[in-house]
């Protein structure tokens, strides 16, 4: 209970001891009356020094004053020894004692003054009594004059320092402490004498030697007539008052230093602490702080939580912490997410007293938490599995996906060792040896990764094989290794379109390869002339490339059955020799003489599993044939051999393939057909060359492969100067293009000599100018006659006509030197029917002279003799550089020696005709 402070005493019945407090605005003596009513039952009377009531001290049994009152302390205990020479006075240091020391210190006293004013009413002299409660205080009490001479102390001062009074009595003030704190003592002395009051802390050094830390406080002692007559003192053990201090400034210290927040509230929920950390992380400084609410810097909904943990608290009766969270609003306006850890603080009697805080930005908690959910919910929903092992290689988590991938719950592998899945058949032994493998190259110091992958297969109970690709990553650590993850990505369907891709590449490979071969067989058809070098060039060209190991060519024996090899090529190591005979085979075994039998290609995938290929596997495989084929050569019903290939691949031959041999054996076939009629031939024969050109050089192949057009060649005359002038026909594109490209060229000049409609549009003819031989004169000059030109899309063909006598070889050389990128398509022999046509133009190149034969040919190929005449003559001499009587003179010649040599001709050729 709380005592007010009155001016007049409050008079209790006499039985009860009664206190009269004499203090000035010390809020600690109201604590003192309280604890002296409630534990020791003591009335009490709290007045100000100047209202001491003289005429009612006799109903008090002590009076408390605190000599901290300076000179209204020394006047109050006059006024009081005055008024009542033998009341108890009670020298109370509040700064120096708790409230309930004090207390208890007072009701020590007070049955003893008590007894003796009962037992002595009429004595007057409290000067025993004043000895006798000095001497019961804890604190020495002394009292010196001026000289530094001690007049008075108590028995506490002797029963602590060791000394004997007579000691005492002899020693100085100075004399009691550590030499250390000799000076700061004398300074104290001088700030008493001066100031009326001093304090200073020192070391009280015993009789024996020890230092024990004291608090000294004195206060200037004066007579009525105001001379000094000394100092009075009190001293204090302070050892466990520094102790205590100590340990608040070393939480003190750990609070400030505490990397959290931490703040004390009162019971009305205002602040009476805060640290620096709570202050920094509100914005707000200490001074704004203290004596706020709460509400300040949390929401309503906040404080209220609060206080419903306070009461969890309180209704619990006992310590412990709640936590809970709220949102912290800075002076800044900004927020944060807080954790508070939240206890009760209790005062000396055990009552609620206020709360203690403990406030955490969780804010990168949360974000780590949110984040941390958010990769759990990406391994929970990815398409991956993912285990989790320590550095055993246990199983220690893992998710859904992963236990589902190898076929087993959870509670069946977690805190199992991985091995066990070997053991149940999911995985192959050879995937954990990778494993370690990879762990070995991760942990090496000359690595710095930390991730790397394994492929493994899985095959769960009751389940398909799969591909898995394995993402091992190291766990982190610091010193010693911690273990991995491992995230299984299923590649099963990746793995099948890789190895599907890969098979069709490498058919694709093999089917150029085969298509390059097929082609060089062609070209080596095309160039033989007989059945023994068509069959060379196959097998050889064949035989020659990794497609194939061994290729050889056959026919069907004539008196006896069987196949008769006629040339082979590659690696044979007499494999010919050791086939079985033919009584070896059956009706269900396959040998080279069925495909010429059947009339179908026969094909053995496999040659070590086929049972229908058991008269010759062991001497196939000891070859390194692994897969053959036989292809009939087969020319118009007429059946000439077999074609036979042997792979060192198995499964060699797909369908493509197939019907790319079948191609090549009826090419092989028509071939043989050929050189057969070939020799037939008992008339005079002519050779004919076929000729791709791609040369954009060319400026009729460039032309249609810049347009649309087609290009047709009429004819080529030879101008006495040496350049050549082709007349062609140009379909499909504007004329004005045709000009314009030329013109970019400066090896030709282009005229339109005429257009007109044709079958297949405006067909227009032009005249182009080059200075040098084109491939159309090299091949003349080699004795062709030119039979068909043409180009279209950027391809141009050429088809002359050679005697049977000329040199091929060298013709083909000269061309494809001449032009880039120029094949050799076809070679073909024919009977020349007659000679009349050959006579008739060597009698008329004799009979013309050069202008006239160049005259009359420019004319006849720019339209001069046709109706309605697309061109007339004037124009005609100005592309010849020539005047127009001049062009009409050659003209006239040339048509009287033209008719001349036709009918020269048909007279001689008449006459050979009836000789035939």
């Amino acid at each position: 209970m709380k005592t007010e402070r009155t001016d007049e005493p409050s008079v209790e019945p006499a039985g009860s001891p009664g206190a009269l407090v004499v203090a000035d605005s010390e809020p600690s003596f109201d604590g003192l009356a309280n604890e002296l009513e409630r534990e020791h039952g003591v009335r009490t009377s709290i007045v100000s020094e100047g209202e001491i009531p003289s005429d009612q001290l006799d109903r008090f049994d002590c009076a408390i004053v605190s000599p901290g009152l300076g000179e209204d302390g020394i006047a109050a205990i006059e006024r009081v020894r005055t008024c009542c020479p033998d009341i108890p006075i009670v020298l109370l240091y509040t700064e120096a004692a708790t409230a309930v020391d004090a207390a208890a210190h007072v009701a020590a006293v007070l049955p003893a003054a008590r007894q003796r004013r009962r037992t002595d009413p009429e004595s007057t002299d409290g000067t025993a009594f004043l000895h006798s409660a000095i001497d019961a205080l804890d604190d020495v009490f002394f009292v010196f004059d001026l000289d530094g001479e001690f007049v008075e102390w108590n028995a506490t001062l002797t029963d602590v320092t060791g000394y004997t009074d007579a000691e005492i009595a002899a020693m100085a003030p100075t004399d009691f402490v550590a030499d250390v704190d000799t000076d700061p003592v004398a300074d104290a002395i001088d700030r008493a004498l001066t100031e009326g009051r001093a304090s200073v802390e020192a070391d009280l050094v015993t009789k024996s030697g020890e230092h024990v830390p004291y608090e000294f406080t004195g206060a200037l002692l004066e007579d009525d007539a105001g001379n000094v007559l000394g100092i009075c003192g009190i001293g204090r053990d302070v050892t466990e008052r520094n102790r205590r201090e100590r340990e608040l400034e070393r939480y003190r210290r750990m609070v400030e230093t505490m990397g959290d927040g931490m703040y004390a509230l009162d019971t009305d929920g205002r602040f009476e602490m805060v640290n620096s950390a709570f202050a920094s992380m509100t914005g707000y400084s200490r001074a704004d702080l203290l004596g706020e609410h709460v509400s300040l810097i949390v929401e309503r909904a906040d404080v209220e939580r609060g206080e419903a943990a306070i009461r969890a608290l309180l209704e619990g009766n006992e310590g412990g912490v709640r936590t809970y969270d709220v949102t912290i609003h800075t002076a800044a306006g900004e927020q944060f997410p807080c954790e508070i850890d939240l206890t009760l603080l209790r005062d000396e009697t055990g009552e609620f007293g206020g709360t203690v805080g403990v406030a955490r930005d969780v804010t990168e908690r949360r974000a780590r938490e949110a984040e941390l959910e958010r990769y759990e919910t990406i391994v929970e929903t990815a398409p991956v599995g993912v285990f989790v092992l320590d550095e055993t290689a246990t199983i220690v988590g893992g998710n859904e996906n992963a236990w589902s991938m190898v076929g087993h719950t959870a509670e069946e592998l977690r805190n199992e060792r991985f091995l066990t899945l070997i053991e149940r058949g999911v995985i192959d032994e050879w995937v954990v040896d990778e494993y370690v493998e990879l762990l070995r190259d991760l942990l090496s110091a000359e690595n710095d990764r930390e991730t790397g992958t394994i492929e493994a297969e899985i095959t769960p109970p009751d389940g398909e094989s799969r591909t898995y690709l394995a993402h091992i990553s190291l766990l982190p650590f610091e010193e010693e290794f911690q273990g991995t993850v491992g995230v299984f990505q299923d590649i099963t369907d990746r793995k099948n379109r890789e190895r599907a891709l890969e098979y069709q590449a490498e058919r694709l490979e093999t089917t150029n390869r085969i298509n390059e071969i097929i082609r060089d067989v062609n070209q080596a058809l095309v160039r033989a002339s007989t059945r023994e070098e068509i069959e060379r060039a196959v097998c050889s060209n064949l035989a020659g490339e990794d497609a194939y190991r061994f290729a050889w060519i056959g026919e069907r024996r004539v008196a006896e059955a069987g196949v008769e090899p006629r040339e082979w090529a590659g690696v044979e190591g007499g494999y010919l020799g050791d086939r079985p005979g033919p009584d070896a085979g059956r009706e269900d075994h396959v040998t080279a003489a069925t495909a010429i039998e059947a009339g179908e290609m026969q094909v053995a995938q496999s040659i070590a599993d086929d049972p229908a290929f058991a008269p010759w596997r062991e001497a196939a495989l000891e070859r390194g044939y692994e897969s053959a084929a036989a292809i009939p050569l087969v020319y118009q019903e007429t059946t000439y051999g077999v074609l036979c290939v042997y792979s060192p691949r198995p499964n060699a031959f797909d369908e493509t393939e197939r019907a790319v041999l079948n191609e090549l054996g009826e090419t092989i076939a028509y071939a043989f057909s050929a050189v057969e009629r070939r020799r037939a031939l008992v008339s005079d024969t002519v050779v004919e060359l076929e000729f791709a050109l791609h040369d954009r050089s060319i400026f009729t192949i460039d032309l249609t492969a810049r347009t649309e057009c087609r290009v047709t060649l009429d004819g080529i005359v030879e101008r006495s100067d040496g350049s050549l002038v082709e007349f062609v026909t140009v379909t499909g594109t504007d004329p004005g293009t045709v000009l314009d490209l030329a013109d970019e060229r400066e090896d030709i000049e282009a005229a339109l000599v005429n257009e007109h409609d044709g079958e297949n549009g405006t067909e227009a003819v032009f005249r182009f100018v080059s200075a040098g031989s084109s491939s159309t004169v090299s091949l003349a000059e080699q004795g062709g006659v030119i039979r068909e030109g043409s180009a279209a899309e950027g391809e141009g063909r050429l088809v002359f006509e050679l005697p049977q006598d000329a040199d091929v070889r060298a013709i083909v050389a000269a061309m494809t030197e001449q032009y880039e990128d120029t094949e050799l398509v076809a070679q073909r022999e024919h009977e020349r029917t007659g000679t009349r046509g050959t006579e008739f133009r060597a009698a008329l190149d004799d009979a013309l002279t050069d202008r006239q034969a160049e005259v009359l040919e420019t004319a006849y190929l720019s339209g001069f003799f046709e109706w309605p005449r697309p061109i007339d003559g004037e124009e005609i001499a100005d592309s010849l550089d020539i005047a127009g009587p001049t062009f009409h003179e050659h003209i006239r010649t040339g048509e009287a020696k033209v008719l001349d040599s036709y009918f020269s001709s048909e007279v001689a050729g008449e006459s050979e005709r009836s000789i035939e």
